[in-house]
């Protein structure tokens, strides 16, 4: 459970699991019992890595993961009909940014002996990114989930090899569970 450094005065644990998995196990690992445990979940554009029958099944555990009012801060991409542009140049691109990062930041591990460029140009070819749904299903997706959808905005931005891409902003807070 490594801690993230402190910048803000709060302690914040960070957690790598299987979102697919049981949502109890978790608990169990962290804090020793099944309850929800978690006040905020973060995530960037996590959703489209799934495939639609299984985005559904993410955000349910992550209603079941969060304390009631709870929330989920992500970006879901979202996947106009009209995407033209060369995949390959776009990789390229990808790749080149990479690299001026490295050389920027030559104290990095890693950059100074191109292994980062390298690690890039391979999620660039093997990223992959699953339509769920226009910004209206992706909302449906979380009320239909527990939650209510707080904040939902769509900006344009850049994406990792496309000139710009659609993103949906959404902020979601668990509903209190009648008992």
């Amino acid at each position: 459970m490594p801690m993230v450094p402190n910048r803000i005065g709060r302690k914040i644990d960070a957690h790598r699991f299987s979102i697919l998995e049981n949502p109890a196990e978790l608990g169990r690992q962290i804090s020793g019992d099944e309850t929800a445990i978690f006040n905020v979940i973060v995530s960037d554009a996590l959703l489209t890595r799934f495939q639609p029958s299984t985005a559904g099944l993410v955000v349910r555990n992550w209603f079941e993961l969060l304390r009631d009012g709870g929330s989920v801060i992500t970006t879901v991409r979202l996947h106009p009909r009209d995407i033209v542009g060369d995949p390959a140049a776009g990789v390229a691109q990808f790749v080149a940014r990479a690299a001026t990062a490295a050389a920027r930041h030559s104290t990095l591990p890693g950059a100074d002996d191109g292994s980062l460029v390298n690690a890039a140009r391979i999620y660039a070819n093997k990223m992959t990114s699953h339509d769920i749904g226009d910004a209206c299903d992706v909302v449906e997706m979380f009320t239909e989930g527990g939650f209510a959808v707080e904040i939902e905005e769509i900006a344009a931005v850049r994406g990792e090899v496309t000139a710009a891409t659609e993103y949906l902003r959404l902020v979601a807070r668990k509903l209190a569970v009648a008992v």
